[in-house]
């Protein structure tokens, strides 16, 4: 029995910790809701751009990322198309399962030239570009396709069409190179196309369970890391001849080229380490003095990397100094990935102080015309969800995110659709401000955001028109075991508060009195909810550790809204959520 003195002497306390998680709360739906509006910008000016693109009905639904009307497959179906493809998941699904997908279909139908290798396509004669067939160009081209355009899609997608045509593409891919005498892979002299074949057979691995994938995988992996890395100076080479066994070009330029291979490598070493592989134990030497080097010879002062490095051959290195690498956001990604897997805090220490230190820089550069700091916000986005933190101090990553807030260009209407790379961003940054949730159907008077909380997601919503529709939560397209290390890998998608199938979560109606637990698999299909204008309306979703009955799905054809949010603030207006 509790004592009358004891409990008065405790109630205080506990009344004071319950006001200040109010509070705590209230601030988390603040800013659920600031970010609502900074994502209605960007997905407005995702939409505009989506809109003004031409997409044909006629067949084949092809389009062209210039004005020379050709379809490209290093530019238009590595680049543009999935661009195209994300900006209609997000904000235009009738889009997104009609035009989008004929256009898929079409690519496969039309400019498939090697097996089901794509090449480049003339859309006003309906012929191949290049009158002769050349595999290094066709592996170039599909490799790319593969790793920068159909992984992106359907690591925020998941399993669709999508996934389809790069398990195609891989399959033939790897039926166009194989060895006659082995399975064995060999290597591209491309240090670009070896590492888009490492992240397409590593993320295969992962999606589909086959083995073999990764069997290949280590084909080239064995190469690098017994063979080219430690007889080039501990660098990857841009090209390499096999014949004579040196490189016919040595040095690494961080651009596309180089952080494709370093990424296909690292990714590789991440899953040999979480299967406690052997290879894992013989990769890791060699990774390190890679990144000895770089960190000896390839970074400046500030923290970031520089754009090309080389070894001259006698132990020294030649390194250019004028120029940054635009990706050195991903570079960081995979020193720190890199130390986490090793226990080694060498690796991650940098990143650490460059996070520390990024805000001023950043807000010092504010303008991007002054070239002092590439920006890529999709790697940015990134860089600030790393599953393990390496901002110890709650406040250095909000003064990054307020210092990347203060870098995004405010999206405008124009009459010229802005350059890819920033409808990219805004895709990257509407994504990150919303923590991956969608409404069907988008609508420009829509506004939703969130806030993140350890396992507790804040959403705030408002609408400036009668809405009804759906709330679709994003879901990861791997095993959950696997999603805290490959985190990094989500190219500026990162899996905020992905719905795991197998959980459960409980939703609270703030205002309402409506709470209630849903199973992550009925959760995952989507909460149907109406919407009256000018009104805001807060969910608050986390974890459920118990396991208990869960929601059953609607009756198919009852017309019944599960969360019917005409004004939470009214005891008549109870939502129904069950």
């Amino acid at each position: 029995m509790i004592s009358v003195r004891l409990y008065r002497a405790v109630l205080p306390f506990v009344l004071l910790a319950s006001q200040a998680w109010a509070q705590t709360e209230a601030l988390h739906f603040e800013t659920a809701l600031e970010n609502g509006l900074q994502a209605q910008k960007a997905l407005k000016a995702v939409h505009q751009f989506l809109t003004q693109q031409a997409h044909p009905t006629a067949s084949p639904a092809l389009m062209s990322a210039n004005d020379q009307n050709h379809w490209t497959v290093a530019e238009t179906a590595a680049q543009f198309y999935p661009t195209l493809v994300l900006s209609a998941y997000l904000t235009d699904r009738n889009r997104f399962d009609s035009s989008l997908k004929n256009t898929l279909r079409d690519e496969r139908q039309y400019t498939g030239r090697l097996h089901s290798l794509p090449d480049d396509f003339d859309l006003k004669t309906q012929t191949f570009l290049f009158p002769q067939l050349e595999l290094p160009r066709i592996l170039a081209g599909a490799s790319a396709y593969a790793a920068r355009g159909l992984i992106p899609i359907t690591q925020v997608v998941g399993p669709d069409l999508w996934q389809d045509r790069l398990q195609e593409l891989a399959d033939d891919l790897l039926l166009s190179v194989r060895s006659q005498q082995s399975d064995a892979i060999p290597p591209s002299e491309y240090a670009e196309i070896n590492g888009q074949f490492l992240t397409l057979l590593v993320w295969l691995t992962l999606w589909t369970g086959n083995e073999h994938y990764l069997e290949y995988a280590r084909s080239i992996g064995d190469v690098y890391c017994l063979n080219i890395l430690p007889r080039n100076g501990g660098l990857p080479a841009q090209r390499w001849n096999f014949a004579t066994d040196k490189a016919r070009v040595s040095r690494l330029v961080l651009d596309q080229t180089g952080v494709s291979i370093l990424e296909g490598l690292i990714l590789l070493y991440t899953v040999e380490t979480l299967k406690a592989s052997d290879r894992a134990l013989i990769y890791r030497p060699t990774l390190a003095r890679m990144f000895d080097v770089l960190y000896s010879h390839g970074v400046d002062p500030s923290g970031f990397f520089y754009r090309a490095i080389e070894p001259d051959g006698r132990g020294g290195y030649t390194t250019d100094r004028k120029n940054r690498s635009p990706h050195w956001a991903k570079l960081a990604h995979l020193s720190a990935l890199f130390g986490k897997l090793t226990g080694n805090s060498s690796y991650s220490a940098p990143v650490r102080s460059l996070l520390k230190s990024l805000p001023s820089q950043l807000i010092a550069s504010r303008t991007r015309r002054n070239g002092k700091i590439p920006i890529r916000m999709a790697e940015l986005q990134n860089l600030v969800h790393f599953s393990f933190d390496l901002l110890t101090d709650p406040t250095q990553k909000t003064d990054l995110l307020i210092a990347l807030d203060r870098l995004v260009p405010v999206p405008k209407n124009r009459a010229e659709p802005p350059p890819l790379e920033r409808i990219q961003e805004w895709l990257s940054y509407a994504w990150h401000k919303t923590g991956g949730l969608r409404l069907h159907p988008w609508h420009p008077d829509l506004q939703f955001g969130v806030s993140l909380q350890a396992d507790t997601l804040f959403v705030a919503l408002q609408s400036k028109i009668s809405w009804q529709g759906e709330i679709l939560f994003d879901r990861i397209a791997l095993p959950a075991d696997h999603l805290p290390d490959l985190q990094p890998f989500y190219g500026g998608f990162p899996k905020a508060f992905p719905i795991v199938s197998d959980d459960f979560y409980t939703l609270q109606v703030i205002g309402a009195g409506s709470t209630s637990t849903w199973q992550g698999t009925l959760l995952q299909s989507g909460l149907n909810v109406k919407l009256t204008p000018e009104t805001t309306y807060r969910i608050k979703i986390f974890k459920n550790k118990k396991i208990g009955l869960a929601v059953q799905p609607p009756v198919p054809g009852q017309e019944e809204t599960l969360i019917q949010m005409e004004n939470p603030n009214d005891p008549q207006g109870t939502p129904d959520a069950r």
